[in-house]
């Protein structure tokens, strides 16, 4: 399995390229089966499409960023099959915990980097993610993503 985030999203609020975008650049995608100190197959960098369109967008967005970084991008890109629930316990983890260590450390950095680089996503006037989606957004740094409707989160895990 790979830990997850399934979001639900508007296309015609934000695109499929753009949430990619915001994946790509809140973790390290070069580092294999491993985002800091957190080790294991759970944490390989990953996205799941699903529609040819989807991975088409994924592979695009990996060919324009791959001089961007010093080492090779290890990001799978693979057809989207299952989603589970992950346990309750991980829901709005960061909110509920903002002063445990591992959310001072790894979490609270990867916030701060978001506001700095996708700011314009936060602005009144393009309403797209709200702050309780972009913390657990990068509580996981992996996406399952899928359109819809609705602009909501799930957390889960993917096998």
């Amino acid at each position: 399995y790979a830990e997850v985030i399934q979001i639900n999203y508007d296309p015609k609020v934000v695109s499929y390229g753009e949430l990619l975008r915001i994946h790509m650049g809140t973790h390290d995608p070069t580092t294999l089966n491993a985002q800091g100190a957190d080790m294991g197959t759970q944490y390989r960098s990953i996205i799941l499409y699903r529609s040819n369109q989807e991975r088409q967008i994924a592979e695009d967005l990996l060919e324009e960023i791959s001089d961007t970084f010093d080492s090779d991008i290890v990001t799978v890109v693979k057809d989207f099959d299952r989603f589970y629930p992950a346990p309750e316990e991980h829901d709005d983890y960061y909110n509920r915990n903002p002063n445990q260590g591992y959310c001072q450390a790894v979490i609270s950095p990867k916030i701060a980097k978001f506001r700095r680089t996708f700011q314009y996503l936060l602005s009144p006037e393009k309403w797209i993610i709200r702050s309780d989606l972009f913390s657990l957004t990068l509580d996981f740094q992996f996406f399952v993503i899928g359109a819809s409707k609705a602009a909501q989160d799930t957390r889960a895990y993917w096998d």
